[in-house]
């Protein structure tokens, strides 16, 4: 009696693996004793399995999958708002607006994670970023630096606005309202420069 296949069968070539399928029409295909396919009336087909195709849907899958599970981002110190920068120093309002939209995100507690902050590989870019400059320098917690560490931190506001090293380039890019115009500088300027001299004669 011949070996009926009514299922299935992985064959596997030198040069290729097939997947032998067989289509139902009412007639069985057979395999000869010589081992040879009789396949009269069965009509089967060979379909090619491209491992590269296999393994690229796959990671397709687990990209869509990791996009969509939502992603909770490191919080900040609790905010006390008698500690933020407004709070310690006389602000103008043009440059505490400046300072807002161009570096809060990354310098305070009051981050605005973007859309693409909950993607792979972006969430963890923007939440490395956000640590590394509260790091640096935290307006949410001004009250918590000392006058030499508050005036330094101001001699620096103005030198990275003034050479446009800040806010980064790919952040501006994304954030068209952090990009500062030359008289956000100027304005940025002059008050971190009067405020820093402020902090050292009270402490002279």
């Amino acid at each position: 009696m011949p070996t009926v296949w009514n299922a299935v069968d992985f064959v596997t070539t030198d040069s290729t693996r097939t997947a032998l399928v067989q289509r139902s029409y009412g007639v069985a295909a057979t395999v000869k004793p010589d081992g040879r396919w009789n396949n009269a009336g069965a009509n089967p087909v060979c379909v090619t399995v491209r491992p590269a195709k296999v393994l690229g849907s796959v990671l397709v899958i687990l990209v869509l999958g990791l996009a969509a599970r939502p992603r909770s981002h490191p919080p900040g110190d609790d905010a006390d708002p008698s500690a933020g920068l407004s709070s310690q120093a006389t602000v103008p309002a043009p440059v505490m607006s400046t300072v807002r939209r161009a570096c809060f995100d990354c310098h305070s507690n009051e981050t605005r994670w973007p859309w693409y902050s909950k993607m792979p590989l972006a969430s963890w870019l923007v939440e490395r970023d956000v640590t590394a400059g509260r790091g640096q320098i935290n307006f949410s917690n001004w009250a918590r630096y000392n006058a030499f560490d508050r005036a330094d931190m101001l001699d620096k506001v103005c030198d990275v606005a003034f050479s446009r090293r800040m806010p980064p380039r790919p952040y501006r890019m994304l954030h068209s309202e952090a990009r500062l115009s030359d008289t956000d500088v100027a304005e940025l300027c002059a008050w971190s420069r009067q405020e820093a001299a402020r902090l050292m004669e009270n402490k002279s």
